[in-house]
C-alpha cells in the first residue's frame, strides 16, 4: 500500500487598499459607504473588508446599531 499526500500551496499577498471610498451622510439615521475594488488583490480569489464604528474616539457604537449589507459585488479578473 503506497501513500502520498499531495498539498496545493497558494501563497498570496495582503490587498492594495479600495478604491475611490466615499460615504453619504444624507440620511442622518444612516451612514453609507461605497468604494471600488482594489487595484491589486493580492491573488486572492476573494476580497473582504471589516468596518469599524466608532461614535466616540476608542469607543464602539450602539449595541443597537443595525448593519445592512448590500448583495455582494463579484468580479471576475
Amino acid at each position: 500500500l503506497v501513500e502520498s499526500n499531495f498539498f496545493n500551496l497558494q501563497f498570496v499577498e495582503i490587498p492594495s487598499a479600495p478604491r475611490n471610498v466615499t460615504v453619504n451622510l444624507s440620511d442622518p439615521a444612516r451612514v453609507q459607504l461605497f468604494w471600488n475594488e482594489p487595484l491589486d488583490t493580492g491573488g486572492r480569489a476573494h476580497v473582504w473588508y471589516i468596518i469599524n464604528c466608532l461614535e466616540i474616539p476608542n469607543q464602539s457604537c450602539s449595541p443597537h446599531l443595525t448593519v445592512v449589507p448590500t448583495v455582494p459585488t463579484l468580479m471576475t479578473r
